[in-house]
Formats: C-alpha cells, structure tokens, sequence
C-alpha cells in the first residue's frame, strides 16, 4: 500500500513538471493550489524527481532561465530559480532591441528566446517582414536585422519614429524614402544569418538619442532605467 502512495506521488510530481515544462511557468505560480504541493516545501527527493522529468522531456542539455547550465538539479536551485529547467531552445538567449511606436513607452533591451515565434507576439503580427542594412553600410554599425509587421502600414499602424530615426543612422536600406510603422525588434545577426545578441552600437546610439532605456538581464529582470 506504501508502495502504491509512493508511486502516486512519484507520478503526481512528473506531471507537474511535465506541465510546467511545456507551458514554459513556474511551478510556483502554476501549481500554488495543487493539493500539499508548495514550491517551499520540496525536499531533496522531490527536487530531484523534478529534476528527472526535465531530463527525460528534453533529451539533452538544461539550462536555468538565468543562461547558466542546469548541473545542479538540487533543491536549492529550484526554489530559486522557482522553475524548472528549460531547454537551449526555451531559453533566452539572444539580447534584442524593441521600439514601439507609442513614445511614452520606452525602449527596451532585454534578452529574447532564440526562435522567432517570441518575434511574432511582440509585434503582434502573423507576417513579419526583414529590415536589413544596406550593403554599403559600415561595420560599425552592421551586424543587425529588424523585423517589422509585413502589413503595418495597411492596417494604419502608427509611425514608429524612434525606429525610423534609429534606421537612418545604422544604415537601413529602405532609409530615406520609407518609414517604419508599429513595433519593431532589432536583433544582431551574423553573416550566415544566425541570431545573434544585438551589436550594443544599436543601444548607444538609442542613449544619444535621449530616448528612454529599460534594461533586463537573462532572467528578465529590470536592471538598469536611462531617463
């Protein structure tokens, strides 16, 4: 009979994580209201059970959502971290740029997830279209792509003239003649077209500018405001 409880806690605690790893929440948040379960009363034991979940879904290397590698699996970790490990695929990876079109909103420098799904939803478009530099443009200030609603300007998306005046300067292609409307992501790219962290010019260039900056680390914690 013991047996048989423990086996159903085993499976109870799999489901969690099983769960908690496909909606990418914390278990803290998600699973406050789960019978006994509370993230601060995990043991040893249970911590690695969680910890077996994840290996067994991903197939291969964790990492906590800070970026570093998920070696220690203890329960310390765990509550720290107040989820469980995530894949490479899940984690934020790539340091971006986002400027909106509202100038009361500021910009944002904060570490995006290495896909471009995530693109999608902060732009809040199904078809997004590339902005690039153009050939000509200098080093210095290369390395970048953009990414912009495909139909902004159909649908009457505002004029997004912080991005605009930012594009002149780094060398976009569609600068002189073109505007860019409604959000846009800057994100650096290498030359085989792989992402990449946004060339920090990019959010100098936003500081000279006077715009203002709200950065966050890996963990997407506010880390620095430039008003």
């Amino acid at each position: 009979m013991a047996e048989e409880s423990n086996n159903a806690q085993d499976q109870s605690y799999y489901a969690l994580v099983v769960d908690a790893f496909h909606e990418g929440e914390g278990l803290r948040d998600q699973y406050a209201g789960f019978g006994p379960f509370f993230l601060e009363e995990l043991d040893e034991q249970e911590a690695n059970l969680l910890a077996f979940g994840a290996e067994v879904l991903a197939e291969g290397p964790l990492y906590w959502v800070d970026g570093t590698p998920a070696v220690d699996f203890g329960v310390t970790r765990i509550k720290l971290a107040g989820t469980v490990p995530v894949t490479r695929d899940q984690k934020p990876v790539d340091r971006a740029v986002i400027i909106h079109a509202d100038e009361s909103r500021p910009i944002e420098v904060r570490y995006l997830r290495s896909g471009i799904e995530e693109y999608y939803e902060l732009i809040g478009s199904e078809v997004l279209e590339a902005i690039e530099p153009a050939h000509d443009t200098p080093p210095a200030v290369s390395g970048w792509i953009g990414w912009r609603d495909e139909d902004s300007k159909r649908k009457g998306s505002p004029i997004n003239r912080r991005a605009t005046n930012l594009g002149a300067v780094i060398g976009w292609s569609g600068h002189p003649d073109d505007h860019l409307n409604g959000t846009i992501v800057f994100i650096g790219s290498t030359e085989n077209g792989d992402f990449k962290d946004v060339p920090e010019i990019l959010v100098t260039i936003c500081a000279e500018m006077r715009c203002d900056i709200q950065s966050y680390d890996r963990s997407g914690v506010l880390e620095d405001t430039n008003r």
